[in-house]
């Protein structure tokens, strides 16, 4: 749950500071008509090793409209709590671009068809003076 919970702070709340670039064609790869639904959290995995998901992870859910995303976290007792963000986003390339008030963020759309989404998640970071790259992927089933 503890990376699910870090994959919506870095998506949905803007706080990371990332460079946005858009295609050089600056259209989109992606269907978005695809895109746009309910999926289902369905596997996790941090630097190519599966993660264990709970109950409760497994209850994550991302929704795509024509214009905003929103994910909801379960948590608690019986999986009854849960944590909504919404954020403004576009599709250029491979990318999904999200965005608010403190700034934006990107993943890449590395798998999206009728059934699947599985996005990729980079983060590169600085620290004690050292490179380090971690990078999750999620893949989500239609709902």
């Amino acid at each position: 749950m503890k990376k699910v919970q870090l994959f919506a702070l870095i998506m949905f709340s803007g706080l990371l500071i990332t460079s946005c670039k858009s295609d050089d064609d600056g259209g989109s790869s992606i269907n978005t008509d695809e895109l746009i639904g309910t999926w289902r959290l369905v596997e996790e995995t941090y630097n190519g090793e599966v993660e264990q998901l709970n109950a409760c992870d497994l209850l994550t859910k991302l929704e795509f409209d024509a214009s905003t995303a929103t994910q909801t976290f379960y948590y608690g007792t019986d999986c009854a709590s849960t944590d909504i963000n919404n954020e403004a986003y576009v599709v250029s390339g491979d990318k999904i671009i999200t965005s608010d008030v403190d700034g934006s963020y990107e993943v890449e759309i590395t798998t999206l068809n009728t059934s699947i989404l599985k996005i990729k998640d980079v983060d590169e970071y600085t620290e004690n003076g050292e490179q380090f790259t971690d990078v999750y992927t999620y893949t989500y089933e239609r709902q």
